[in-house]
Formats: C-alpha cells, structure tokens, sequence
C-alpha cells in the first residue's frame, strides 16, 4: 500500500465500517470495538486501538492498521474506499 493517512481518516473509516468509539478519559489512544453482529476470529481482540493527534502515519502503522481491519473480517476494497475518500 503506498498511500499513507492519519488518524483523522482512520477514526471516519472505522465509523463507517460500523465500530463504535469507546468513551475515552484524557488519553491519546482512542478504542474502537468491533460492528456488532461480526464475531472476531479465534484469538483476536475485539476492537482496535487508534493513536490519536497524528497528522500522518508513517508506512508501517498504516499497513498494520489496514491489516488488523483486514484479519477482523472486513473487505480489503471497502477499507481502502472509506480511508482514501
């Protein structure tokens, strides 16, 4: 994937993939849990944890987040569309 984002695009995907935000107390790091009615994978977490405040993530973080998405069950073609519109 050569495109990279921030955390700005990757919270708006989340949400329209269907996670829900957790409330968060004065952090950096904001949770999101899984759509409900998706069941994660034997031996997964049933969200993702966002670093907030970046800009832009470098090339690694951005694959990584594509790819824990990606393992939960999500469509590789619906995350990129939701990340880049």
């Amino acid at each position: 994937m050569s495109k990279i984002f921030g955390s700005k695009e990757l919270c708006n995907c989340l949400i329209k993939l269907g996670f829900l935000p957790k409330p968060q107390n004065a952090s950096s790091h904001q949770k999101y849990s899984i759509p409900l009615g998706l069941k994660p994978p034997q031996g997964l977490r049933p969200f993702i944890i966002v670093i907030l405040g970046k800009n832009k993530y470098d090339p690694h973080t951005c694959s990584s987040y594509v790819s824990q998405i990606k393992r939960l069950g999500i469509d590789f073609e619906k995350i990129i569309e939701y990340l880049y519109k």
